[in-house]
């Protein structure tokens, strides 16, 4: 299976199903992984320079279903000059999995996008932080931001980054919480 092909894989174990956080400070966050999401979280806007890619003229919704069904080359994608920008993405796009693993993490609440010079609109992000300094390991970050949708009144998953610095973490307010995954509540769109 090609690396597109996985990520592929990866959301259709994601999608459709709700997920619950439930902060020590009391706030509750519920979010789905819809198939409009996939395409920002993989970061195929970056792209610009293969058309159809970036902005998918029939919407991200469409842009899933043909890649899911192979109606979209994987080789136009990564064929693309920009391809390397969001290659980090694509290949550790299962640790989305991992992030929002049932179980106890840290959150990021009220994610203030000044302090890490971002242009990234999100109250919450969850984050995974792999390797050890002390042993001589690079450390990466691996983030997903949760954007709020006020004409839906909904929580969505924005956008997902990985991250070699402390860029998006440094400044910012982290409490412990909770994750649950409360199932295949949602028809799959």
């Amino acid at each position: 299976m090609g690396q597109i092909e996985n990520t592929i894989a990866v959301y259709e174990r994601l999608k459709g199903k709700k997920y619950k956080i439930t902060i020590d400070n009391g706030d509750e966050v519920v979010f789905r992984f819809g198939t409009e999401h996939y395409h920002h979280l993989a970061g195929y806007h970056y792209l610009t320079d293969v058309a159809g890619i970036a902005e998918p003229r029939d919407g991200a919704r469409h842009f899933y279903r043909r890649l899911k069904n192979a109606r979209i080359k994987t080789e136009l994608i990564t064929g693309s000059s920009h391809f390397a920008s969001i290659r980090d993405r694509i290949d550790s796009f299962a640790t989305i999995e991992e992030i929002v693993a049932p179980g106890k993490a840290k959150v990021i609440v009220d994610f203030d996008k000044k302090k890490a010079d971002s242009k990234i609109n999100a109250k919450y992000f969850l984050f995974k932080r792999a390797g050890d300094p002390l042993k001589g390991e690079p450390v990466t970050y691996y983030m997903l931001f949760l954007g709020y949708n006020n004409s839906r009144s909904e929580y969505y998953p924005a956008t997902y980054v990985v991250e070699p610095s402390r860029k998006y973490v440094n400044g910012q307010t982290f409490f412990d919480c909770t994750i649950e995954c409360l199932g295949s509540k949602i028809s799959a769109k």
